[in-house]
């Protein structure tokens, strides 16, 4: 079985003094010989006779974004499992963080991961963490889909006046259903919208689109966009209008809905406040 992606890579030690260490690594997709997952060894001719490496299954990854690793190191990859571990790894350049950041996204979000040109991916996020030094590399040393949650999607934001206007970047965020209508990058709140603001909405193949107050109409990619259109009926009553369905509109949109009235919101573990 051979990899979708492989090479060295530095990986920040659970120890106390969380020291970086030089790893070979090796991305895989689901196939019939196995589940998404990355692949650790010491070295590379460990992970030719597959020896004594260890083993994160990427169908337990909630994100995977591209982090700061220090102010004078920004080439880093966070990944997130659901039971909270935070991984964290470094490359040598900003071109191979974009690589290993889309190979492993798509391994361990095969229908949601979306592709941007580098162009559009705008800065990481930085870290609060202090700088850390970096050791020189050592060869010596060493599926499925993404859980599904009603309340929280992977989608790729689509470019259009409204986000150019809002100054939000083409790119991959997830788009969470609480108080109110969340587009976060991370942990990093990006954008907010009331239920109350929202006076349109509409999907289709793949894609979804929402109008509100103010802010003109933005347009999403998304495997699951009925699953999105049931997340806002549990915030709003909508009823089938195909005549609002907005000009201008970049995708092909098959149903179109107008809010009613607003429900009463259902409680929603929040978890972590967002920074804006």
């Amino acid at each position: 079985m051979k990899a979708s992606h492989q090479g060295w890579v530095q990986i920040q030690s659970k120890g106390f003094l969380h020291k970086w260490k030089q790893h070979y690594c090796a991305i895989f997709s689901t196939n019939q010989f196995g589940k998404a997952r990355l692949e650790i060894y010491a070295s590379e001719a460990n992970f030719e006779l597959a020896k004594n490496g260890k083993t994160v299954l990427l169908a337990d990854c909630i994100s995977i974004r591209p982090v700061s690793i220090s102010p004078v190191n920004p080439n880093g990859i966070q990944i997130q499992l659901n039971n909270g571990t935070i991984m964290m790894m470094c490359l040598g350049n900003a071109e191979d963080t974009q690589v290993w950041q889309s190979a492993l996204s798509r391994a361990a979000f095969p229908d949601q991961h979306q592709t941007t040109s580098i162009s559009h991916m705008g800065s990481p996020t930085p870290l609060p963490s202090p700088a850390v030094e970096m050791p020189p590399p050592s060869g010596d040393e060493p599926a499925y889909d993404v859980p599904w949650d009603l309340h929280q999607f992977h989608v790729l934001l689509i470019a259009n006046a409204a986000s150019i206007r809002a100054k939000i970047a083409e790119g991959n965020y997830e788009l969470c259903f609480k108080d109110s209508l969340l587009l976060k990058d991370g942990i990093k709140g990006v954008e907010a919208w009331s239920y109350d603001d929202i006076t349109w909405f509409g999907y289709g193949d793949s894609c979804f689109a929402f109008q509100a107050l103010g802010s003109s109409t933005f347009e999403f990619k998304c495997s699951r966009p009925s699953d999105v259109y049931e997340a806002l009926r549990t915030y709003l009553r909508l009823d089938n209008d195909n005549n609002a369905m907005p000009y201008n509109l970049k995708d092909n949109y098959l149903v179109s809905y107008v809010p009613l009235e607003r429900r009463r919101a259902p409680t929603v573990n929040e978890g972590e406040d967002f920074e804006r």
